[in-house]
């Protein structure tokens, strides 16, 4: 990955899309919140992303399509379960 600030992707208000935040600033009302996952195991690949819109309530559908993004994820989790390290 592209350690240089300067030569990272932007978004469209200029910001970099990942990992470095460009200035500090609190997050306010109609901000989008974008957090993206991944995970490479034993060859295969799997990346999923969540996106909320700060200060507005959910919505039924985005209730349910959250309860069943973490339905998928923790089925997708379970076959790891051996290959994590034990709590110390």
């Amino acid at each position: 990955m592209e350690r240089d600030p300067a030569r990272q992707p932007r978004s469209t208000t200029g910001d970099l899309v990942f990992p470095i935040p460009t200035r500090p600033r609190e997050l306010v009302e109609g901000d989008l919140l974008w957090v993206d996952n991944g995970i490479n195991f034993g060859g295969y690949q799997s990346d999923y992303g969540n996106a909320w819109i700060v200060g507005r309530a959910r919505t039924i559908a985005s209730a349910s399509t959250m309860r069943c993004g973490v339905r998928c994820s923790n089925a997708c989790w379970r076959p790891c379960a051996p290959a994590r390290p034990a709590p110390t």
